[in-house]
């Protein structure tokens, strides 16, 4: 599954979930629930919080939203926290809408808030460029997930924090479930799902170490 059928599915999706999820969420996510939570909007938000408090990002950091989409979580940390802010997406519908965002939401000038097209993982960074990569159910639209770890190491700082939210497996899938798993995975344009042990593995493996693990099932 290449990176043209990704954008396209998302571009052509936008209205949709637009109109179905969230008119005021801003972002494509499913968020994190608990008894207390009203709607998605509320849901989002719980999300937002754990993941900047789980990452400590802090107003000096600077962060990337590998896989944006229209720039909520972008936006929500640049207001919120003040860190300075590099949003990429490979829909240039999803850029646009995120621009647009950005620019309703008059964020302070101090602020620095850039929204890219592109993939995140041959965008060209630089060593050492971020201290914080933040990924919102985007990683499993990398068809080898350690290719994303990779990269990440390479980019981020020394000491620097990686921080993802996304659909995994526990278990191999029955051979009855077989066909349902493969509709699901053409429906949402994803190549596969990672089994969190791998992806546990994948990331000692590249260097990361402190490796922390939440489900948010189990948890919320």
């Amino acid at each position: 599954m290449d990176n043209d059928y990704i954008a396209k599915y998302y571009d052509e999706t936008l209205p949709y979930y637009k109109y179905l999820w969230s008119k005021e969420a801003n972002a494509l996510h499913y968020g994190f629930w608990d008894k207390e939570t009203r709607n998605v909007q509320e849901a989002l938000l719980n999300e937002n919080k754990f993941l900047a408090e789980a990452a400590d990002i802090k107003v000096t950091d600077k962060v990337l939203d590998a896989g944006c989409g229209i720039g909520g979580s972008s936006i929500w940390i640049a207001k919120n926290i003040g860190a300075d802010v590099v949003g990429i997406t490979l829909s240039e519908k999803q850029l646009g809408e995120a621009k647009k965002l950005a620019a309703e939401n008059n964020l302070n000038s101090k602020v620095k808030l850039d929204f890219r097209l592109g993939d995140y993982l041959k965008i060209g960074f630089s060593d050492n460029a971020f201290d914080v990569i933040w990924a919102i159910e985007s990683v499993c639209h990398t068809e080898d997930k350690a290719d994303f770890l990779k990269e990440a190491y390479r980019i981020l700082r020394p000491g620097g924090r990686l921080v993802v939210a996304d659909g995994f497996l526990n278990r191999d899938v029955f051979e009855s479930e077989e066909k349902l798993y493969k509709d699901f995975l053409t429906g949402l344009a994803l190549p596969n799902l990672a089994k969190t042990s791998d992806f546990n593995s994948d990331m000692g493996r590249v260097g990361f170490r402190e490796i922390k693990f939440w489900d948010k099932v189990l948890r919320y």
